[in-house]
């Protein structure tokens, strides 16, 4: 059953999302080697000097938690999300595994569910955001990039990295979907199931409330474009 902790959660899907979309990034293949090539001085690198920014956008973008609880003795499940998301990644069309991604970052005092009392809860007294208003999930290793990926393109991986809430960090893995829309433009999906005990967020007793889950499911749908 999930509940009040979702929240937390939700920053780590928005990182998720940067995550994918440097992946879905559509690359050019090598071109072919003719006779003429043969033999021929190599190219000079240029590093990142081709690499695309893809930025989040928040409006068509959205991070989200969610987590069973029993309250007044029927089982529901408590969902919060936001799209106060921020995010970007640099890729290298020709080389994707060179692809970096910068930290994410989820406006916590945005998440909301459809009570405003527990929303109220929830900023106030888990997440604590007048004093961290921000969580953040900064990336630290993509699963196995193709060598190229073209315009029609879906990938499927996993994305590792920091999750911080308040002043708590630990790592945590999402499973990425991710569609090459365009050269220009990716769309894609991260989820991750994350404990709460993890990060030590304690519910307020309630008495109308009589169970929450330990578990708490994170969530990223994501779209996200290159200027």
């Amino acid at each position: 059953m999930r509940k009040y902790r979702h929240f937390y959660f939700v920053g780590l899907l928005a990182l998720l999302l940067l995550l994918p979309a440097a992946c879905a990034v559509p690359t050019v293949a090598p071109a072919a080697t003719s006779d003429a090539d043969v033999g021929a001085p190599a190219a000079e690198d240029t590093g990142n000097a081709d690499a695309i920014t893809f930025r989040i956008v928040p409006e068509e973008s959205e991070a989200r938690f969610s987590i069973d609880e029993v309250l007044l003795g029927n089982d529901q499940t408590v969902v919060g999300a936001t799209q106060d998301i921020s995010g970007e990644i640099s890729v290298n069309p020709a080389r994707p595994a060179e692809s970096h991604i910068g930290p994410i970052e989820i406006n916590a005092d945005a998440l909301v569910t459809d009570n405003e009392r527990r929303n109220t809860a929830i900023r106030r007294f888990i997440l604590q955001t007048p004093d961290h208003p921000t969580i953040t999930f900064t990336p630290t290793s993509l699963g196995d990039m193709p060598d190229s990926v073209g315009v029609g393109d879906v990938l499927t991986l996993q994305v590792t990295g920091d999750l911080q809430i308040r002043e708590i960090v630990n790592p945590v893995t999402f499973d990425l979907t991710v569609e090459v829309v365009s050269a220009s433009e990716i769309v894609g999906n991260a989820q991750a199931v994350i404990e709460r005990s993890a990060f030590e967020l304690t519910i307020p007793s309630v008495p109308s409330v009589t169970f929450v889950s330990e578990e708490v499911d994170l969530a990223l749908d994501f779209t996200a474009r290159s200027d």
